[in-house]
């Protein structure tokens, strides 16, 4: 019984196109074992007092016919035995490796039914499917509160780091991907009102081998109520099965309870938003859901100076958002 539950639970794991390829395999090895039985009976009964081997010494003409018919009968099983392993060696060779396959032949498989029809919508389903390919193992954004003002504005260091891997075996992720860095215009406040940073990324391959971290920003990038948001095209590029260290820093000054939004551009596994009080000024996290697409936080939590709380959030899609304010009590 163990050993039979043992070959179901392998014959399961199979793919489709192997199931189907060893099911034909031993059909047509069961028949030709078939015909090779009815032949070897036949001849049995046909010269029922004679064998293979007496047969190769008798000298009446009969006899040397049936000698002829065994051996002719031997020389079939041989060459059955020898096609069925010449046959499943060439199969089990020949076996089309789908995850070895490119993009575009992927992508024309999956949707074959217009592609000499429309080359544009066939570029725009590469696209998309590759932008599936590469997914968030965890993202963390890190939400520093640095310093109060006597004004009551409130000075926030914003930290976000990503690992993004590659879930293509063979394939390379490459995209152009837009980065857009917004804060809240403060009505009268005449100094900067955010500060980018840094915006760097590193990959990875498959093996570990971190490469040189490319840096996007060659000095910190201002923003002013009169323009208050950046954007940048980032070359993102990953290894095939490889991986991306992708973070970015920036500071801003807020009202005193101004709404905090984070999210991810791809799916995360594990999504972590940290909140840091590092002013003598006690806080107050609360959380908003405005609806089902923005995971909460939960209940509201105070934090007292230099004081942390963790909040984590799993399976978080691109749709979603976390939203909280940050109230200066």
């Amino acid at each position: 019984m163990g050993v039979r539950l043992f070959f179901k639970k392998r014959w399961q794991r199979l793919s489709p196109t192997l199931k189907r390829g060893t099911q034909g395999l031993s059909f047509a090895f069961l028949i030709s074992m078939g015909v090779l039985a009815i032949a070897y009976a036949y001849a049995w009964w046909h010269f029922s007092g004679l064998s293979p081997s007496t047969a190769s010494t008798t000298v009446e003409p009969w006899s040397l016919s049936a000698a002829r018919i065994f051996t002719f009968i031997d020389s079939v099983a041989a060459g059955i035995a020898a096609f069925a392993l010449l046959g499943a060696f060439t199969f089990l060779y020949s076996l089309r490796r789908p995850e070895e396959d490119t993009v575009d032949d992927r992508v024309a498989y999956l949707y074959s039914a217009r592609r000499e029809e429309s080359p544009a919508a066939n570029k725009y389903l590469r696209d998309q499917v590759t932008l599936l390919g590469a997914t968030i193992r965890k993202v963390k954004f890190t939400y520093t509160i640095l310093e109060v003002s006597e004004d009551g504005f409130v000075r926030i260091s914003v930290g976000f780091e990503a690992q993004v891997v590659n879930n293509m075996k063979y394939d390379r992720y490459q995209q152009q991907m837009p980065l857009k860095i917004e804060v809240e215009p403060i009505e009268g406040f005449v100094r900067d009102i955010a500060c980018v940073q840094y915006v760097n990324m590193t990959s990875c391959n498959r093996i570990g081998d971190y490469q040189t971290p490319t840096r996007f920003l060659p000095h910190p990038h201002r923003l002013t109520n009169s323009k208050p948001s950046a954007e940048w095209t980032l070359d993102v590029n990953i290894p095939a099965n490889g991986e991306l260290r992708y973070e970015y820093l920036f500071e801003c000054w807020n009202l005193a309870q101004d709404e905090q939004q984070c999210g991810a551009n791809r799916f995360a596994e594990e999504f972590v938003v940290e909140v840091i009080n590092m002013t003598a000024r006690p806080f107050d996290v609360v959380p908003v859901t405005r609806s089902p697409l923005h995971h909460t936080i939960g209940d509201a939590h105070s934090l007292a100076d230099g004081e942390t709380k963790s909040f984590d959030f799993h399976g978080v899609h691109p749709t979603h958002q976390i939203i909280f304010n940050l109230n200066l009590l």
